[in-house]
């Protein structure tokens, strides 16, 4: 609950900037999940019982230039569920956005494309040895992955982790 004045005034602070650029719509976005979760998870130990409000909260306003189109943002929102993500069945969720980067550049030669599509294909997988067995089978052979490559091995964590706490 502590978190969400920080979140708000993140997305208000990068809502204020003259030249929105996509990866501070994906951070805005990062940051609306994570609020978003911390709100369902606060309903979810209050039992659904009324919480006061949180006092001086900035509330965000997005200001979209003349030629920016909203519909593109909402189609990218809508693209993105927050339930599945909230019931830790989107690995997205556990990927900071600094991560994101970093595993779209270094281990899919920077098409984001192939991420998403890797992404969601893990989302399918029950368990951690089923999604390895398939990186393994297929992407990393297609990408050139070095096992003891330190991107490699932290995207592998990640994976155990999300598949160890879902």
């Amino acid at each position: 609950m502590q978190r969400i004045p920080t979140l708000l005034s993140k997305i208000q602070e990068l809502s204020n900037k003259r030249d929105i650029t996509e990866i501070d719509v994906d951070l805005m976005l990062d940051y609306t999940r994570v609020m978003y979760a911390d709100l369902l998870e606060l309903k979810k130990q209050t039992g659904g019982a009324s919480v006061p409000p949180v006092k001086n909260t900035p509330r965000p306003v997005i200001n979209l230039a003349e030629d920016d189109t909203p519909s593109a943002v909402v189609e990218e929102v809508k693209a993105q569920p927050f339930e599945s993500a909230i019931n830790n069945k989107d690995i997205r969720t556990y990927i900071g956005i600094n991560d994101k980067y970093l595993y779209i550049n270094e281990l899919f030669d920077d098409d984001k494309s192939e991420y998403d599509s890797v992404i969601k294909r893990i989302n399918a997988f029950n368990s951690f040895d089923e999604a390895e067995s398939w990186l393994n089978d297929n992407i990393s052979i297609k990408n050139n992955w070095d096992g003891d490559d330190e991107t490699v091995m932290s995207f592998y964590e990640l994976l155990n982790s999300f598949f160890s706490e879902r």
